[in-house]
């Protein structure tokens, strides 16, 4: 199945708003996480990139070192695992 470019966004961005719930955070929180780890920006941005599902494949990067995580690829077939 071929999801559109407009599914694809809202579920990044759902992933990223339910791992900061997830974490018990707030914007203002990953700021401060983001900003430890040397990573310049501010709450308007990051409320900004989360509302419009866009942003940098490099931004994600940033915001999973942050919270101390990794991104990794999985094969769909072993979505239950």
């Amino acid at each position: 199945m071929i999801l559109s470019r407009y599914v694809m966004k809202d579920k990044v961005k759902q992933l990223l708003k339910s791992e900061l719930a997830k974490r018990g955070l707030n914007y203002n929180q990953l700021v401060d996480a983001m900003r430890e780890k040397g990573y310049e920006t501010n709450e308007n941005s990051i409320r900004t990139k989360l509302s419009r599902g866009t942003f940098s494949a490099a931004f994600l990067m940033e915001v999973a070192d942050a919270l101390d995580s990794e991104i990794v690829f999985k094969d769909k077939k072993d979505k239950d695992a």
